[in-house]
Formats: C-alpha cells, structure tokens, sequence
C-alpha cells in the first residue's frame, strides 16, 4: 500500500449534504405516504416495499461512492470511497494540480470527487480524466501533494 504522507478528510457542505438528502428522504416520504393509504387512491393499492428499497439501495450506493478522505502516499494519490473501495492516481499521471473554483468547478471535464463547489483542487492528468476532489484544507493539502510530487521526481530522476 505505501506510507501515507498526508491524509485529509473530505469536505461537504451544506448545499451538498441536502441535495445528497433528497432522493432517499423522497423516496422515504413517497413511500410512507403510499403506506398511510395517501398515496394513491383507496382503489389503487400499491406495497410501498418498493420505495422504500430504492431509498435503502440509494443510500448504499452513496455510502459506497461518496469519497471519505484523501491520502497522499509515496507514489500515488489514493481517493478513499465506502467500504472497501478506493481510487489512485498514480504520481506519474499528475501534470498540475491547483485550486478552482466557481464556473470553473461547475463545468470541469473528468471525474468529480468533490460535493462543494469552493475551494476545489483540480488534478489535471498526462494521460486517464482529470479528477476533482474536496479536502477540508485545500491550501495545506496542494502544499503537501506539491512536496511529494517534488520528492518523487527526484527520486524517479525524471
């Protein structure tokens, strides 16, 4: 696996955290409204088992791919999911990484780790889709990956 250099949780706001909330809390809510007889109509039974599956299936599925924090290690970025899960950016693949933004963050082209929209760090790769993530401390965080980026070049000669 590597020794960890730095590690750094991932940040969620607010925003985040509710637009996170509507689906299984809507999904929740339909289905005790179809469970109370609400809805639909008297003639139209339905088992509200359904809904509130989808709503259990959701949340599973968050908890599996929701990023839980960042770890910078000795040759790779490792983006830790739920679970068992993880994704790794190998230091070789790494071209620049700076903060952004804004539109900027709204409209960035690759794979999104990130559920805020400020203070953003963008991972621009050589080769596979840039990646954004979200740590708590974004400036501390870029200081850190910088540093084990420099560090490995070195060691790499390249």
């Amino acid at each position: 696996m590597g020794l960890v250099l730095y590690e750094d949780k991932t940040k969620y706001d607010l925003w985040g955290k509710i637009i996170l909330a509507f689906a299984p809390a809507l999904l929740i809510v339909l289905g005790l409204l179809t469970y109370y007889g609400v809805l639909p109509t008297e003639k139209e039974k339905e088992d509200p088992i359904g809904l509130f599956a989808c709503a259990a299936f959701v949340l599973v599925l968050f908890w599996l791919i929701l990023p839980r924090k960042y770890q910078i290690l000795e040759e790779k970025l490792r983006i830790v999911l739920g679970g068992p899960f993880s994704f790794h950016i190998p230091f070789e693949t790494i071209e620049a990484a700076k903060h952004i933004s804004g539109a900027k963050a709204a409209i960035f082209w690759g794979l999104n780790f990130s559920p805020v929209l400020k203070n953003i760090v963008g991972i621009k790769r050589k080769k596979g889709m840039n990646v954004t993530i979200s740590p708590s401390n974004p400036s501390l965080f870029l200081e850190n990956l910088d540093k084990a980026l420099t560090d490995w070049k070195r060691i790499r000669g390249a």
